[in-house]
């Protein structure tokens, strides 16, 4: 072998590494965050415009509901506000209205205090309690009212000469209460303002929550900024394509 000679191939350069193609599970885990992003803006979004079109005077309102008694009231079952497990609804800042008016425009009244002092009051006496809504919670206030009729004797006394009461209204016309919601077991009662037997009524109810407004505000930005950081970053993802190194071998010389 001559002195100059070397052996074929030993000068070549090594050929290009191929670059990595983009993995499937980090594509897959970026498109559920994206998904999560998508479903934030969403929400976020419902809770804007439920702010800007379903409020009445500040409040989201439930639909009209007619309510019927042929005793002398009509009360809620006891609502429990806790508190419980350290957290008390009186920090939410919510209030509560609740809006009623009397067949005919007769006067009516409408409160709501401790459901032990109510249930007091209405110890004996012939009235209906207000169990739920058919086909749902209370949150289907369109559906028809189910009731459950207690026997018993008139009220010894109008409901507005009652001091336990956290708010009321009486009077003709539409009747409207405003209660800052706070800790404990409540109920609310309906009655003619006379204490009369037979009591007919057109009642809705609303509630007011100032910050719910700033919590559509963030699940909007945040909703924005993961969608869309996931959005861009699939599209680099997929738009890398792996180099074909050239099979050709080099020219002589």
């Amino acid at each position: 072998m001559e002195a100059g000679s070397s052996t074929p191939g030993a000068h070549e350069a090594p050929a290009p590494a191929e670059p990595r193609r983009p993995g499937a599970l980090g594509t897959v885990l970026i498109a559920l965050a994206g998904l999560v992003g998508v479903l934030l803006l969403l929400v976020g979004l419902a809770l804007l415009a439920l702010h800007a079109f379903g409020r009445d005077d500040g409040f989201y309102t439930t639909d009209t509901a007619s309510l019927e008694s042929p005793g002398y009231a009509i009360v809620t079952d006891p609502i429990d506000l806790g508190p419980s497990a350290g957290f008390d609804v009186s920090d939410t800042g919510a209030t509560v209205r609740i809006a009623v008016e009397g067949a005919g425009g007769k006067p009516a009244f409408v409160g709501i205090g401790p459901a032990a002092e109510v249930a007091a009051y209405l110890r004996g006496v012939g009235h209906t309690v207000l169990d739920d809504w058919e086909g749902g919670g209370l949150d289907d206030w369109g559906g028809e009212p189910v009731y459950e009729q207690v026997a018993g004797g008139r009220l010894r006394s109008a409901p507005g000469e009652q001091g336990f009461w956290a708010a009321s209204s009486e009077g003709p016309g539409r009747q409207a209460l405003d209660w800052e919601v706070e800790a404990g077991r409540w109920a609310v009662l309906v009655a003619n303002a006379d204490a009369s037997r037979g009591v007919a009524v057109e009642a809705e109810a609303g509630l007011r929550i100032g910050w719910l407004v700033w919590v559509g505000v963030v699940f909007t930005a945040i909703g924005l900024v993961i969608s869309g950081l996931c959005a861009w970053a699939l599209y680099r993802r997929l738009r890398r394509r792996p180099a074909r190194a050239s099979a050709a071998p080099p020219g002589p010389g």
